[in-house]
C-alpha cells in the first residue's frame, strides 16, 4: 500500500512537471488544460460558453514558489493574468458534432518580463450535449386568435379600428415568454394590413425552445365604417335626415341669430317657411381625429317676432329676419358592410342660427375648415 501511494505522488509530480516547469529561470505553462467549454442553446443554435480555471492557473505557479518569493511574484503574475483573453472562433448557430477553437491571447512581452513563457494557446472542442429544440408556433389556431391564449381583437369603426394583444398564457408556460407586437394597432380602416412579429424570451431560448415562426399578417376587413365621400349616404338615409333636420326646427329650440357682429335674441319669435336646403355639407377630418366626420343640413326659415324694441321710436315694434340659416349637425354617420347606413338619432345639434349664408359662412364653417374638409351633398 505504502509503495502505492509513493507511485501515485511520484505520478503527480511528473504531469505538473510536463504542464508547468521552471528552466533558467523562466516558468513554463501550457494553458489549453485550463480552457472548458459547455453549450446552451440547443442543436442547430448552440452558443458556446467557455470558461478559463484561473484559479487552478494560480494553484499551479504558486505552488512551485519559494515563501520567499511569494509577495513579488504574485504581484507579477496578477498583472500577466489580467492580460488574458479567449473567444471561439464560432459563437453561435452549433449543432452537435460541430467543432470549434478556442483561442488564448495574452501580453506576450508583460509574461517574459516576469519569467514566464506559455504554450498552448489554442485548443479545439468537439460540440456535444445540445439537445433538439422544441418547437412552438406562436401564432397556431389554438394560441393565437380572439379569444385565445393570446387573446388578438379588433374593435372600433373605420378609421378608428384599434388591436388588442394581451398574452393571457400562465406564468409556468413558455408562451406566457412570447412577446408580441404590432407594427401599427390603432386608427385602422379596412384595406389595412398589419403585421405581428412574436420574439422569445433569451432565457426560454437558451432552454431549448424555438419559434417555427416570428410574423404573421392580419387583415383588417368587414368592419363598419363613417361616412367619407358623398356616394356614401344612400337617398333612404339622407331623405331620413332630411326629415328629422325639419322637424327639429318645427319642434323649435333657439332662436338666437348671429350676423357677424352681435347675437339677437328676438322674445317671442315665430318661426316659418321652413325649408331644408338642397345641398347638405359632409365634413371630413383632415387627420384622424376624434370625430372624423359628420353632415351638416343647413335649414332655412323666417323668424317673426312683435316685441322687437325700437330704440329710436322707444317702443316695441314687429321685426322680421328672411331666409335665416342654421345648420344641424349629425353625427356617427356609418356605413355597414351591407351598404346600410345610419346615424347617431340619438342626438342632433343645432349649430346657432345665421342671418345669412355669409354670416354663416363667417361665424361658423370658417372655424371648421382649418380641421375639415366640406364635401357638398346632394339631398333629396
Amino acid at each position: 500500500m505504502k509503495k502505492f501511494v509513493k507511485l501515485l505522488l511520484i505520478l503527480t509530480v511528473i504531469a505538473i512537471c510536463l504542464s508547468l516547469t521552471a528552466c533558467g529561470g523562466t516558468t513554463k505553462v501550457e494553458l489549453s488544460q485550463y480552457l472548458s467549454v459547455s453549450y446552451t442553446g440547443y442543436n442547430g443554435n448552440g452558443t458556446p460558453r467557455i470558461d478559463f480555471d484561473f484559479a487552478d492557473f494560480e494553484y499551479g505557479i504558486m505552488s512551485q514558489w519559494k515563501d520567499k518569493d511569494k509577495m513579488e511574484k504574485l504581484g507579477e503574475l496578477t498583472a500577466v493574468e489580467a492580460t488574458i483573453t479567449y473567444a471561439a472562433d464560432v459563437s453561435e448557430g452549433l449543432s452537435n458534432g460541430d467543432t470549434i477553437t478556442v483561442k488564448i491571447s495574452l501580453n506576450e512581452e508583460k509574461a517574459k518580463e516576469y519569467g514566464y513563457s506559455f504554450t498552448g494557446l489554442e485548443k479545439k472542442f468537439t460540440v456535444e450535449g445540445l439537445t433538439d429544440p422544441i418547437e412552438i408556433d406562436p401564432f397556431a389556431e389554438d394560441i393565437f386568435g380572439s379569444g385565445k391564449i393570446v387573446d388578438a381583437t379588433l374593435e372600433g369603426i373605420d378609421p378608428f379600428v384599434c388591436l388588442y394583444l394581451y398574452n393571457n398564457a400562465d406564468l409556468s408556460d413558455p408562451i406566457r415568454h412570447i412577446t408580441y407586437k404590432a407594427d401599427k394597432d390603432w386608427n385602422l380602416k379596412n384595406g389595412d394590413v398589419i403585421t405581428i412579429t412574436a420574439t422569445m424570451d433569451e432565457k426560454f431560448q437558451q432552454q431549448g425552445y424555438l419559434l417555427t415562426r416570428t410574423e404573421t399578417t392580419i387583415a383588417i376587413e368587414g368592419f363598419d365604417r363613417y361616412a367619407s365621400a358623398a356616394s356614401d349616404l344612400t337617398n333612404d338615409v339622407l331623405q331620413r335626415i332630411s326629415d328629422r333636420a325639419y322637424q327639429e326646427c318645427v319642434n323649435g329650440g333657439s332662436v338666437d341669430i348671429y350676423d357677424g357682429s352681435s347675437n339677437m335674441t328676438p322674445w317671442g319669435a315665430s318661426i316659418e317657411n321652413i325649408y331644408v336646403a338642397d345641398t347638405a355639407l359632409l365634413a371630413v377630418n383632415n387627420q384622424i381625429d376624434m370625430e372624423y366626420s359628420f353632415l351638416l343640413v343647413p335649414v332655412y326659415k323666417t323668424i317673426t317676432t312683435d316685441e322687437w324694441y325700437d330704440m329710436d321710436a322707444g317702443m316695441n315694434t314687429t321685426k322680421t329676419w328672411e331666409n335665416v340659416v342654421g345648420y344641424y349637425k349629425f353625427t356617427d354617420v356609418t356605413v355597414h358592410p351591407d351598404g346600410s347606413v345610419t346615424y347617431n338619432e340619438s342626438y342632433v345639434e343645432l349649430n346657432g342660427n345665421y342671418t345669412d349664408t355669409n354670416a354663416a359662412d363667417m361665424i361658423y364653417l370658417n372655424q371648421l375648415r382649418s380641421t375639415y374638409t366640406f364635401i357638398e351633398v346632394p339631398m333629396p
